[in-house]
């Protein structure tokens, strides 16, 4: 499958970028917004300026005229959105002419929202993530790919560098299938989850805590 990109400066961001490029995925177009100077990203586009297809666009939301107008314009059709932290797309034409995928480090419909991996490893036991096309709404769209993966080794850095590593390996797998066919949906509510409180975090950091509140 090729994909196309659309990226804020982000840790994120380049991670994804470097991992694209490292297995081989076609990527026609990559779109790239900020306001300030690149940082994050600086080094992987250095590195493969020549390769590939870079856009620049010196704005700070991915809701901006700017960034609007140049994937409405674009003749691809399937863009990757890795964004700034909280943002969400609001142009409905953009979202109804163009396929717009999210990583979401949680299992959709069950964990939306944020910090999901806490929640979902003290009520399941199990870290996922969804690969889904974006709508208005918070975490809602079609789903069509769910990975699991196992705790890592060191869970103090389940917040950073883990939750990037299931995103990237998310979004790679679902570009090495032959078919990318969204699943049937799922009937249920499912719930979301905010921010997780520090209370939240030393449970799931600390077992022996996690055994004492919940009395196992």
């Amino acid at each position: 499958m090729t994909i196309n990109l659309i990226l804020s400066d982000t840790v994120r961001s380049n991670i994804y970028l470097s991992e694209l490029i490292k297995n081989k995925i076609n990527i026609n177009e990559i779109i790239i917004y900020s306001n300030k100077k690149i940082k994050y990203l600086k080094k992987t586009i250095k590195k493969n300026a020549k390769q590939q297809n870079f856009n620049f666009l010196k704005c700070k939301s991915i809701n901006s005229k700017l960034v609007s107008k140049k994937i409405l314009l674009s003749k691809n059709n399937d863009f990757l959105f890795s964004g700034y932290a909280g943002e969400i797309f609001k142009n409905l034409q953009i979202l109804k002419q163009k396929r717009i995928f999210h990583c979401h480090p949680g299992k959709i419909p069950n964990f939306r929202g944020s910090t999901t991996i806490y929640y979902s490893l003290i009520l399941n036991n199990e870290i996922n993530c969804t690969l889904f096309r974006m709508t208005r709404k918070i975490d809602k769209g079609q789903i069509f790919l769910i990975k699991s993966f196992t705790k890592p080794k060191n869970i103090n850095k389940i917040e950073n560098t883990f939750d990037h590593f299931i995103r990237a390996n998310t979004l790679i797998s679902f570009c090495k299938k032959k078919q990318n066919k969204p699943y049937k949906k799922i009937k249920t509510n499912g719930n979301y989850y905010y921010i997780a409180h520090p209370v939240i975090r030393n449970l799931v950091l600390n077992k022996g805590n996690i055994k004492r509140v919940l009395n196992l």
